[in-house]
């Protein structure tokens, strides 16, 4: 059965007799103390945190042999005890995720300094505090012994129950890889982005400079956008226009996440999920990913996040919607770590109003974003170069007329499925597979209505020249 907690007073008891008096003698008379209080818990912990270590972490590690230090020889005895996870290759190369415990405290997190099994590094930490530096400044001189690490004192590792403590250490091996590996393994810079002016921007969806201008006033100022408006108005494809504008030439970073009916809170933010080995640990979500590789940059980044309104927002966002609005503060997640959301991410989300309208959403939820609309917008198909004509004019005119028979604006029928250039050698497989199931949903018990806008009925207006 094992104990609630890897390590005891015991443990620190034998570290702080080996600390005052390092001879053969004393270590020979507490050797079995100290296999069943330091070597044997710390090596238990070590390897359990192996198990649990991201498959796309732990692959880039030697996780097997040579871990742990040697205790003792003739010339002098250890009053510590350390194991560390060598890097295979790449840009990390010799770097190490290690752990060491002595007397008071107890540290793990990333170093670069040499690890030798007679004359290890971490006696030198013993009085001295290594200056924390930034992964740039890691990456580009690992002749120095620089270091990513936590300490926790005596109280806080007798503090930690078994699985919280595997879970603490292996979310901060975690985090540490994905600080170093959003750099450039090659230049050890980050990447910066293309350069994307309002201008291009407005010419890409053939939307006016003023009023795009607009919209990223609001984005800028609110940090929490929403697009929203019916089906096929290029919600998703404005977004990430908009986004490129944000990162224009700058090192942020952007990710798209789809929300759907069971995306959650786990999923988002963080939660217990379940492991290869069958057991749970605390892991971050989508949301804590982004942002801690985005904290990384001094440079705006930004989350898209399609069909928002597929999911229980309130329930997906959970605490998230305090942070929203006081973008100051901070908040305890369920692993007891403090969070908050950089200053420099950005929210943009899209929103589908066949699915959900705007007007039936949690004021909560609405006075925590901006929201812009996009509607139906005739003049793209008209803007829009077709590698084979059809009758564009006639084309508009029946999507008018059907919108308007349609009339709630927020069910109406977008123009981006009619902008593909070989438009002619489709529109026939468009309107019949895509529009005639849209209104047949949505006049479902006045099919009657439907019957005029059948393809078989509008196809020779369309396709004659």
């Amino acid at each position: 059965m094992p104990t609630k907690h890897y390590f005891t007073h015991d443990t620190f008891t034998l570290l702080r007799i080996l600390h005052k008096e390092k001879s053969v003698d004393v270590y020979l008379a507490n050797s079995d103390a100290f296999c069943g209080s330091v070597q044997d818990p710390f090596q238990d912990v070590f390897q359990e945190v192996a198990q649990k270590l991201p498959r796309s972490l732990k692959k880039l590690l030697i996780t097997e042999k040579d871990v742990f230090c040697r205790t003792h020889d003739a010339q002098h005895i250890l009053d510590f005890y350390w194991g560390a996870f060598t890097f295979r290759s790449g840009a990390f190369s010799g770097a190490k995720l290690f752990m060491w415990i002595n007397h008071h405290m107890l540290q793990f997190g990333l170093c670069s300094g040499p690890v030798h099994k007679d004359k290890p590094w971490l006696q030198t930490q013993n009085n001295i505090s290594i200056p924390k530096v930034s992964a740039d400044e890691w990456l580009q001189d690992k002749r120095n012994n620089m270091e990513f690490s936590t300490t926790l004192t005596k109280d806080e590792v007798l503090s930690f129950k078994r699985e919280q403590f595997v879970a603490f250490v292996v979310s901060t091996f975690e985090k540490i890889y994905t600080r170093l590996s959003i750099f450039d393994e090659t230049t050890h810079t980050p990447r910066k982005n293309i350069h994307y002016p309002i201008k291009k921007c407005a010419a890409d969806t053939h939307i006016s400079y003023k009023k795009i201008s607009m919209w990223l006033r609001a984005i800028r100022h609110k940090k929490h956008a929403i697009i929203y408006g019916p089906p096929g108005t290029g919600k998703t494809y404005l977004a990430e226009r908009l986004a490129q504008v944000i990162l224009n030439e700058k090192t942020g970073i952007s990710t798209t996440v789809q929300f759907h009916s069971s995306y959650s809170y786990e999923d988002f933010i963080q939660g217990l999920r379940p492991q290869e080995d069958g057991s749970y640990r605390i892991t971050n979500g989508t949301f804590l990913r982004f942002c801690e590789q985005a904290k990384q940059q001094d440079a705006p980044s930004v989350l898209i996040i399609d069909e928002i309104n597929r999911a229980a927002i309130d329930r997906v966002f959970g605490e998230l919607m305090y942070l929203l609005e006081y973008r100051d503060r901070s908040i305890t997640l369920l692993s007891g770590e403090t969070f908050s959301i950089p200053p420099q991410v950005h929210i943009i989300g899209t929103m589908n109003t066949a699915d959900k309208s705007i007007a039936i959403l949690d004021y909560a939820l609405r006075r925590r974003f901006a929201f812009i609309p996009l509607y139906p917008d005739y003049s793209l198909i008209q803007k829009f170069s077709y590698d084979k004509k059809c009758n564009i004019k006639a084309l508009t005119s029946t999507l008018q007329s059907l919108n308007n028979e349609i009339s709630d604006q927020n069910f109406q029928i977008g123009t981006s499925f009619f902008l593909t250039a070989d438009l002619a050698d489709h529109i026939e497989n468009i309107w019949r597979f895509q529009i005639e199931p849209y209104i047949e949903e949505y006049f479902f018990n006045e099919l009657h209505r439907v019957e005029r806008y059948r393809w078989n009925k509008i196809c020779k207006k369309i396709t004659q020249i």
